[in-house]
């Protein structure tokens, strides 16, 4: 938050409490969505599914999770709203990547690494 505001700042936009609040309360929903009930798109252009918290057997599409575009089934999106199925996916998104580079690093450091009788993947 505290980045979102010094950029709010330094590119002189005004403040906009209602939507500031609307997008805050979206993070704080994304939080609570356990990361199990969440789908991710196994290719791109495909849509990312997260189970409703609400409504049991219900899963609402976030499409083009991850860009400007994106959007979400459920009813606050469509609204217009950024809602807290869309920040879930991008967070899980993030995560996901995150950890595939951390294991690809870890891969390519063991393998590269001298014949020794211990690999030692993080020995620096």
């Amino acid at each position: 938050m505290f980045l979102h505001l010094h950029h709010v700042k330094a590119a002189g936009f005004k403040r906009n409490a209602a939507i500031e609040g609307l997008v805050h309360a979206s993070a704080l929903k994304a939080a609570s969505i356990q990361d199990a009930d969440v789908i991710l798109p196994r290719q791109p252009g495909e849509p990312a599914f997260v189970a409703s918290a609400t409504s049991k057997g219900v899963e609402h599409a976030v499409c083009n999770p991850g860009t400007p575009d994106a959007s979400c089934s459920c009813v606050h999106s469509q609204r217009g709203n950024l809602c807290s199925h869309i920040i879930k996916v991008v967070l899980r998104m993030i995560v996901v990547d995150q950890l595939s580079l951390l294991h690809a690093f870890t891969f390519q450091r063991v393998t590269r690494m001298p014949n020794t009788s211990v690999a030692k993947p993080f020995d620096m």
